[in-house]
């Protein structure tokens, strides 16, 4: 899985916080793709 950063974060640790999620959360596949709407990257 790979990440394109399709954007600037308004700052470094809204990345790391989402990818926690992500990372810790792998079943929550659906609030992630919510997650990466509101946020200027993809997961692909």
């Amino acid at each position: 899985m790979c990440i394109v950063d399709c954007g600037h974060f308004d700052t470094e640790d809204i990345f790391k916080d989402v990818m926690k999620r992500f990372l810790n959360n792998i079943e929550s596949i659906e609030i992630i793709r919510s997650e990466i709407n509101l946020n200027p990257f993809k997961i692909i």
